[in-house]
C-alpha cells in the first residue's frame, strides 16, 4: 500500500499510525459501493468550500453526509479527520490556527508534524432516508465506520 506510517504522534503517546493515501480510500469506498451497504455514492471535491458542498451535494430528502478531510504530505493527500456535517451549513474548517489543538487530535498532529491541510474531501452520500433524525443517524453510523476503515481522527 501506499500509505505513509508515522510513529510518535507526540512525546507522551507512542503508537504505530498508518494513514491511507486518497487513492486506496476511493479505491475501497468503489468496493464498498458495490455492497449491500447504506453507502450510495460518494465524490471528491477539491477546494471545497461550503457552497461548493451546497451547489454539488443534495441528493433528495438528504440533510446530512459524511466526509473525509486529507491532509498534504510533499503534494501527497492522506485521510486524516472522518466527519459528518449538514448540507445547508457545512462546518469543515481548513483553519492553520492549531492554538486550540487541544480539542482536536488532527489540528494537534498537524501541528506536531509541521503539515498542513489539503483542501480536497471526499463526500459519501447514504442511501436516502424519510426524515431528519434518520438521515443524521445514517450519516453518523458512515462517520463511525470511515474512522475505524481508514484510521481516521473524529475532529
Amino acid at each position: 500500500m501506499n500509505n505513509y506510517k508515522i510513529n510518535n504522534i507526540n512525546d507522551k503517546l507512542k503508537l504505530p499510525f498508518e494513514l491511507f493515501s486518497i487513492d486506496v480510500i476511493k479505491s475501497r469506498l468503489e468496493e464498498l459501493k458495490k455492497e449491500d451497504n447504506p453507502i450510495s455514492n460518494f465524490y471528491k471535491l477539491d477546494k471545497a468550500t461550503k457552497k461548493k458542498i451546497r451547489e454539488n451535494g443534495y441528493q433528495d430528502n438528504a440533510r446530512f453526509f459524511a466526509y473525509i478531510k486529507f491532509l498534504n504530505v510533499n503534494g501527497d493527500k492522506y485521510g486524516l479527520v472522518g466527519g459528518k456535517t449538514n448540507y445547508t451549513s457545512p462546518d469543515l474548517d481548513f483553519s492553520r490556527d492549531y492554538g486550540n489543538s487541544l480539542t482536536s487530535f488532527a489540528r494537534k498532529f498537524l501541528s506536531d508534524k509541521d503539515l498542513n491541510w489539503d483542501d480536497t474531501i471526499i463526500i459519501i452520500e447514504h442511501i436516502p432516508t424519510n426524515n431528519k433524525e434518520s438521515d443524521n443517524e445514517m450519516a453518523l453510523f458512515i462517520e463511525c465506520f470511515l474512522q475505524r476503515e481508514f484510521n481516521l481522527f473524529d475532529c
